[in-house]
């Protein structure tokens, strides 16, 4: 089988049905059929799409011919799905409606069934699953460097399957090097072969929730003057999994982890952040840092 890309068709018509399946089904890819949309909406609870297939104008139901175009609306409003890939093929070449799904919802490419072919169609289906990975993809197969690293979870440990401080701690470690370096990008949810794993591990009832513990947690352990002005917090999109995009200005100030009585001094050297003792901070702060 062709990798481990899945293509799901929206098509309540069943002659088109098995043409698009039977098309797709040399290069390997799984195909999984939705004739509505309910069917649609619960197959993409239960896999990640690396491509939709999608007929825009579906008579189906409660008789909307619309039903295909609001499906892709909402499939865009889905963290994974603004990065799949769409192909539109429908019966009715309305060209203000597929110029606003192309303006409106990212779409890659479509094709009018009056002007199909095989080899048409599966020229159009390649080109978008081939196409180039997004920058942040990229820089997660170049690997970890002195401004990129990963962590797969926020504070859960993996192997003893409970909360740790020190999962915790050791991605605020990452986070005030890159502020006392050069700055850099940490990605939660990304092991370290550079493997997007997502955030489920950390066991957070939303993205939302989380997001706004780790920007707690910084403003308690580090300060709350790096919050924003040096620190920002997304959720992305990787592989089909969202991880937790932190990225970090080079501060203009020394910032120190707080942890209790102690604090801590890091610093960026190659792919990996370095405590400094008391007398190397001083000389680095003198010399990173100058008033």
């Amino acid at each position: 089988m062709a990798g481990t890309k899945r293509i799901l068709l929206l098509e309540d018509m069943e002659k088109w049905q098995k043409r698009v399946s039977k098309a797709i089904e040399p290069l390997g890819y799984p195909v999984d059929i939705a004739g509505d949309v309910k069917t649609a909406e619960a197959l993409i609870t239960q896999h990640v799409y690396h491509l939709f297939v999608l007929d825009l104008s579906m008579v189906i139901g409660d008789g909307s011919d619309e039903q295909g175009f609001n499906f892709l609306k909402d499939l865009r409003q889905i963290d994974w799905g603004r990065t799949a890939g769409v192909l539109i093929i429908t019966a009715y070449p309305n060209i203000e409606r597929v110029r606003m799904a192309f303006a409106e919802h990212k779409v890659d490419d479509f094709l009018f069934k009056s002007e199909w072919t095989r080899a048409g169609f599966l020229e159009k289906v390649v080109a978008v699953l081939n196409s180039p990975p997004s920058s942040l993809e990229s820089r997660i197969q170049a690997g970890e460097n002195e401004t990129l690293e990963f962590k797969s979870t926020l504070r859960w440990n993996v192997h003893t399957n409970q909360r740790d401080k020190k999962i915790e701690h050791a991605c605020l470690k990452t986070i005030a090097a890159f502020l006392n370096t050069r700055g850099g990008t940490l990605l939660i949810g990304v092991n370290d072969e550079g493997v997007a794993m997502g955030l489920e591990a950390d066991k957070f009832n939303n993205m939302d929730t989380m997001t706004r513990y780790l920007e707690n947690l910084i403003v308690k352990k580090i300060g709350m003057r790096f919050m924003g002005e040096y620190v920002t917090v997304s959720v992305e999109t990787v592989a089909g999994k969202q991880v937790l995009q932190v990225d970090c200005k080079p501060s203009d100030e020394p910032a120190y982890i707080r942890d209790d009585a102690e604090e801590f001094f890091y610093i960026r050297t190659g792919s990996s952040s370095r405590d400094l003792g008391k007398s190397e901070i001083h000389e680095y702060i003198n010399h990173h840092f100058p008033a």
